[in-house]
């Protein structure tokens, strides 16, 4: 039997909404996504730079995670959502995909961050960045897939409302861990907030640095022009954005 919106799970807007907003958000990211993939790939002097490559890495994680938003209840077992069709293995593997995807494109915003450090305030060249590429891709990917792996192994993927992802299944006994919450926390709540923190920290240093030479030029530069710190405030802006984000 084909599902639809009359199902009795979609009776109400909130249903519906959770069903159905997140295939919007999701099929918007995904195109994103998208873009910048071809828009690193067909370049070969994008392909050849640190940055562009990280970025990279994060757009094709994104790029999954965005696909299992945009499948939204889908994969989720029939009868326990609003257009839920799925089974416990489609299930499964979308909580899969999902965790993956949710730990690993935050983190990759470390690796970012580090190379912005590296560049901007230590003065690396691209050549000695590149040396250490291998470990700013191998932190996001670990991470991500770690606890991926983690959580198909102590089988935390259920339905959680819109989306397969670490929930209890009060159905399926099997499959009910009491302590969801305790591995929701650990596997990205925590990790979230410890990214937006180092995020902060590296945009802070980044900031000052930017500062101090903007100290130093002072006295290169007309009295009225002094004050302005034209570069160290929009440094400051656009890492209010960035941490924001």
């Amino acid at each position: 039997m084909p599902v639809s919106l009359s199902d009795p799970k979609c009776q109400t807007t909130k249903l519906m909404a959770m069903a159905l907003a997140p295939k919007v958000t999701g099929l918007i990211s995904l195109i994103s996504s998208t873009f910048i993939i071809q828009h690193v790939l067909r370049d070969p002097r994008r392909r050849g730079l640190t940055y562009h490559r990280l970025l990279l890495g994060m757009s094709i994680s994104d790029f999954f995670g965005s696909l299992m938003c945009f499948l939204s209840t889908w994969p989720i077992p029939r009868g326990e959502a609003c257009l839920a069709a799925g089974t416990t293995m489609t299930c499964t593997v979308q909580g899969f995909f999902n965790q993956t995807a949710a730990l690993t494109t935050p983190t990759y915003n470390i690796s970012l961050a580090i190379y912005y450090v590296l560049v901007i305030v230590k003065g690396w060249k691209e050549n000695r960045v590149s040396k250490i590429e291998k470990y700013l891709h191998a932190l996001p990917i670990l991470a991500g897939f770690g606890t991926g792996i983690a959580g198909l192994a102590l089988k935390l993927y259920n339905g959680a409302g819109w989306i397969c992802w670490i929930a209890p299944s009060p159905n399926n006994p099997e499959r009910d861990n009491p302590h969801y919450g305790i591995f929701r926390l650990a596997f990205l709540y925590a990790d979230a907030w410890a990214i937006i923190i180092f995020l902060a920290i590296c945009m802070f240093i980044i900031y000052v640095h930017v500062l101090k030479q903007e100290q130093k030029l002072d006295k290169y530069r007309a009295s009225f022009l002094q004050k302005k710190r034209k570069q160290s405030k929009k440094i400051r802006n656009q890492a209010y954005l960035y941490v924001g984000c």
